[in-house]
């Protein structure tokens, strides 16, 4: 019961992220339509597909806004010590300063990304039910799958 309860709001957390730019109209003409279009998929899912009242969702709303940015950044960091350590295994480095430095960032930037995500959940969870929440995680975890798609497959193994 333990894991389950922290399993699902990380879950939930990481699945229901929004992308990099809180304000469509600051982003680059070549991210607003997307962005825009997430953000009214959402919207949708938010009112349609959990029935959440239209204050409700909009509260909903304000609390992913509110961690985005944090976690994009997080997110980012996390991407870029993954990308030292694989250039480091590549070149098949014995630099174990690099490794731990690389490794040390990773789980520094891991451990906050995971306190965020738990931070955002609980203000999510005073605004939909375990089963809004629930269905919310499903709709995104879809949703988030159908994204990864559209980019193509992460090619990790790259020379």
């Amino acid at each position: 019961m333990l894991k389950t309860s922290i399993l699902l709001p990380v879950l939930l957390a990481t699945l229901i992220a929004t992308p990099a730019f809180a304000d469509p109209g600051a982003a680059p003409p070549d991210k607003a339509a997307p962005q825009q279009r997430f953000q009214q998929k959402r919207a949708e899912i938010l009112r349609k597909r959990l029935g959440l009242d239209e204050k409700r969702a909009s509260e909903v709303e304000k609390v992913l806004n509110k961690y985005a940015p944090e976690r994009k950044k997080l997110r980012q960091s996390i991407a870029e010590q993954q990308k030292t350590l694989r250039e480091l295994l590549q070149k098949n480095s014995d630099d174990q300063a690099g490794y731990k430095r690389a490794l040390d960032a990773l789980t520094d930037s891991m451990t906050k990304l995971n306190t965020l995500r738990q931070q955002e959940q609980g203000e999510l969870s005073k605004l939909m039910t375990p089963k809004q929440q629930a269905q919310l995680l499903e709709v995104m975890l879809k949703a988030r799958k159908g994204m990864r798609g559209m980019h193509g497959p992460k090619h990790h193994d790259k020379p």
